[in-house]
């Protein structure tokens, strides 16, 4: 699975402690150590975050219709030229929801995204020209 880097702050007392927990082998570097800390609290918030709970938010979330077509992802989507060229040539337009990653293929424009996209959320990291990822970085997007 593909890693995202991550950059935070933490009090040098913590980072201090983090460090012994390294030192005397709790944990093989800091990395190991924050990955385990992230896994235990998704995992007390699993009520909240888990696939189940995700997937009856997105269905809550949904407005599909004739000219809505709602796509919904937890892990990685490819948003690729192929599906966009479907739906300008249908007039439909795209609802998109993903908790994980969107890749947007290189080859899709940010005129053609808009003239395609309703609504997009997106939950976790996204790839694509930056002008596109700028777009969809700004929020939920409503059309």
């Amino acid at each position: 699975m593909e890693q995202e880097k991550v950059t935070f702050n933490l009090s040098v007392v913590d980072l201090g402690k983090m460090d012994y927990l390294v030192e005397h082998a709790f944990y093989a570097n800091r990395s190991e150590f924050v990955r385990t800390a992230v896994r235990n609290q998704l995992k007390q918030h699993d009520p909240i975050v888990s696939d189940e709970s995700l997937r009856g938010k997105m269905v809550s979330l949904s407005t599909e219709s004739p000219e809505v077509r709602n796509i919904w992802a937890i892990g990685v989507f490819k948003l690729d030229a192929a599906l966009l060229k479907r739906h300008l040539q249908t007039g439909t337009k795209l609802g998109i929801f993903v908790v994980g990653g969107l890749i947007v293929d290189r080859s899709i424009t940010l005129e053609t995204l808009k003239e395609v996209l309703a609504t997009a959320k997106v939950y976790g990291s996204i790839t694509g020209q930056p002008e596109v990822v700028r777009y969809l970085k700004e929020g939920e997007r409503h059309v």
